[in-house]
């Protein structure tokens, strides 16, 4: 079996762990008497990052099975963000790990706990409401700003001056490949602005120069 971990995170390096700690202690006294826990803090990191050192070097011990148990003071000590709160417990869960939250009882997620199961089958129906609220907030927003008239998504290549080009060179008799490279835009994109153009011959092309 694994080691004990405890995971503690405050947001700013003014700050400090001793209410974490002293809970924690506290409920490791009481629940799990005699284990040595090993310690992992990030001290100075916002629970919306996932790029916090001690908390990266946590997963990689939770992966390779280093550590089969996690305790922290509360949830949102290892994600701000529930949504991602909840999918690495669940994965964490699906790997048989143990999760306690001293300060959150419906969190005692041991192998013992006859709620176990049914504790997370409801924390993945949340994470995909969540998911999906996150989807719809997102479109609205995207809508929104289309009725303001504000442009979103990647920046057009085709430029009115680019089309311009475009009709030229298929006047010209070139290819939609060749117009494609030549300005730079996608075959689909030379196709669209181009397919008016009258063909002409081969024999009749002009050179494309420059771009």
């Amino acid at each position: 079996m694994g080691k004990t971990a405890v995971y503690y995170r405050v947001s700013t390096a003014e700050q400090n762990s001793d209410a974490q700690r002293s809970a924690v202690e506290r409920w490791i006294a009481e629940k799990l008497p005699g284990v040595a826990p090993v310690v992992y803090e990030d001290r100075g990191f916002s629970g919306k990052r996932d790029d916090r050192p001690q908390f990266k070097a946590l997963c990689a011990a939770v992966t390779t099975g280093d550590v089969s148990r996690v305790v922290v003071f509360r949830l949102d000590r290892l994600s701000r963000v529930a949504v991602t709160a909840m999918k690495l417990l669940l994965e964490w869960i699906a790997r048989d790990i143990e999760f306690f939250a001293a300060d959150q009882p419906i969190l005692q997620l041991g192998k013992n706990n006859p709620m176990r199961l049914t504790i997370c089958s409801f924390m993945a129906e949340m994470a995909q409401l969540e998911r999906e609220a996150i989807v719809a907030r997102v479109k609205s927003g995207i809508k929104a700003a289309q009725d303001r008239g504000v442009h979103c998504g990647r920046k057009t290549k085709q430029t009115p001056e680019v089309r311009a080009k475009i009709r030229t060179l298929r006047l010209q008799g070139h290819t939609y490949e060749e117009i494609a490279e030549a300005c730079g835009v996608s075959r689909g994109a030379a196709y669209h602005w181009g397919k008016d153009g009258n063909r002409q011959t081969d024999t009749n092309r002009e050179p494309i120069v420059g771009n």
